[in-house]
């Protein structure tokens, strides 16, 4: 495990230094080609790819720094150094702005390579004039591939403080604007641009252009936001969060720091070690969420990591946030594989749920329990485990721990037997739910059934003003994905308690929901026009085709 950290490092400050020296060597190669437009007002800065160059030999100079001083410019030093002096508060200022830009570093020379390679296939005479020689291969790698793949790479792989801002966006579009007015004003000096496909244009075509390119950048951001996005997502499904594990063997926690104090340069598959001693965090695209930016230095004392694989040291260093209780809140009345499954098992004392809160069944279900048990031989009480916890949820609300406690009383069991059939059925809602309990499906039938349940959920989200898993402020709705209703003919389908509401529209959506903000009955059953599942009005076979006969394309003689 050991060789995984050590490797983790050494591949980020061994991708960090072949970038550095790639840039560094191309850069000292520019002169190698003669070019007499590079002698005007401007020189090589006159080019996009010297530019972009510069800021990503800027940008892993820096990541080199930080990966041996991993405190260094962070941002609590940026705030003391303000009480410094001014000319070290601007330094700091200035690399603190591009280090903070190397996402934007990245999808430039992304965008340089996609740029000079298209167009290069297209007419090399685009970007090169005629009377300028062809840049040797390995140079010209080095000037429009290396940068890209290099900074990529480490964007994707090693970038363990990115975090999705709208100022890096602005920075794309004031780049792109910068540089036109840059290009423009070394045009008035020199009489020609660096690069001949501009002269062909118009100034409304250069200006298109230039917007072109920095939305194409911005394109590239977004899509390795998503990519990032979605690695850290299957990840955190993957990793199972039990922070007391170190504590109930009696073992050495794992310490960590914040990566905006002291970010170690870890991978991102070494930055899943969390620390037990502390929680930390983050808040990002609206959702709270474990830090994932920590890197946790692991014990010296091998009885820890000696018998696990790698994924299964992270499943057990990982600690338990408070977000991964919020997700827990959430997944409780929640199947669907959004959330993290390892916490429908979680139960946590809280205000409104807690062993404290007395329950009692009322008299009507006592008699209704009554009936129930006598159902039952004496011996076999614990039969009766599921349809006393459905009374005591009907009641209550939901199923809290004092419901599931004095189920286990009346039939006469542990309450442990009693938790594990209230965790494994996502019937039971764990906790407090509102008036109204949509639960939509999600599954593929209702995916392609009528309109889709993609526009049924976004209807609901958009006129509740409620996401996934919530619960509305004035109580009455709480809305969840599940995995199937089993009603897949009158798709798509929502679940309103025990009721369900088949053939929606949005329209149709938007008219439920309204009667039931305003406490209006509402009719289950097919909102379309059929009563049940019968056949669309005009057909009478939902089969086109005689059916295949038995063995099938299994012989041929047959």
């Amino acid at each position: 495990f050991y060789f995984f950290l050590v490797m983790s490092k050494v591949a980020r400050i061994a991708l960090h230094l072949l970038g550095c020296a790639s840039n560094l060597w191309g850069l000292s190669k520019v002169e190698a080609v003669p070019n007499p437009y590079a002698d005007g007002f401007g020189g090589h800065y006159q080019y996009l790819t010297i530019l972009g160059l510069t800021v990503a030999t800027l940008s892993f100079s820096l990541c080199l720094i930080r990966d041996f001083v991993p405190g260094f410019l962070n941002r609590k030093l940026y705030v003391n150094s303000m009480y410094i002096t001014y000319i070290r508060w601007v330094v700091n200022c200035s690399l603190l702005l591009l280090l903070t830009n190397i996402p934007c570093t990245t999808q430039l020379e992304g965008l340089i390579s996609v740029l000079y390679w298209g167009m290069t296939l297209i007419d090399p005479h685009l970007l090169v004039p005629k009377d300028v020689p062809p840049i040797p291969m390995l140079i010209d790698f080095s000037l429009h591939l290396f940068p890209a793949v290099f900074l990529w790479v480490d964007f994707l792989l090693f970038n363990v403080e990115f975090e999705r801002a709208k100022s890096h966006v602005v920075n794309i579009y004031l780049f792109a604007i910068a540089y036109y007015v840059w290009t423009w004003y070394c045009f008035s000096k020199n009489q020609y641009y660096a690069y001949p496909f501009l002269a062909e244009l118009s100034d409304t075509g250069r200006a298109l252009f230039y917007a072109g390119c920095g939305t194409m950048c911005w394109i590239m951001y977004e899509a390795g936001n998503n990519r990032i996005a979605l690695q850290e997502r299957i990840y955190t499904d993957q990793f199972t969060v039990v922070g007391k594990l170190a504590v109930k063997r009696k073992l050495p926690k794992f310490s960590a720091t914040s990566s905006l104090e002291k970010t170690d340069g870890s991978s991102r598959l070494g930055r899943f070690l969390f620390t037990t001693d502390k929680e930390k965090v983050f808040e990002k695209t609206g959702r709270a969420r474990t830090s994932l930016t920590s890197f946790a230095t692991p014990s010296p004392h091998s009885e820890f990591i000696s018998m696990f694989s790698v994924r299964a040291v992270v499943r057990q260093a990982a600690t338990v946030s408070t977000t991964a209780r919020n997700l827990a809140a959430k997944r409780s009345i929640h199947s669907s594989p959004a959330a993290l499954s390892d916490h429908l098992f979680v139960h946590r004392n809280t205000a409104e749920n807690n062993p404290s809160i007395p329950f009692a069944f009322n008299d009507a279900n006592k008699k209704r329990i009554e009936e129930i048990m006598k159902r039952y031989p004496p011996q076999y009480k614990k039969a009766a485990i599921m349809p006393l916890l459905d009374l005591g949820q009907r009641q209550n609300g939901f199923t809290s721990i004092s419901v599931m406690n004095e189920v286990a009383r009346l039939v006469d069991v542990p309450p442990m037997r009693v938790y594990e059939v209230a965790t494994f059925y996502t019937m039971f809602n764990r906790e407090p739910v509102g008036k109204y309990f949509l639960q939509l499906c999600t599954t593929t039938p209702c995916q392609l059934g009528g309109c889709g349940s993609t526009k049924i959920l976004e209807t609901i989200k958009d006129h509740l003003k409620l996401e996934v898993g919530e619960t509305s402020k004035d109580g009455k709705f709480t809305l969840v994905e599940v995995e199937c209703a089993g009603a897949c003919v009158n798709a798509p389908v929502l679940a309103i308690n025990d009721d369900y509401y088949e053939d929606l529209t949005p329209e149709t959506t938007k008219k439920l929901l309204d009667n039931l903000q305003n406490d209006k009955p509402i009719t289950p059953g097919p909102q379309g026009g059929r009563h049940t599942c019968e056949y669309a009005p005009g057909k009478y076979t939902t089969l086109n085709s005689e059916p295949y006969g038995p063995g099938f394309r299994m012989r041929d003689d047959l």
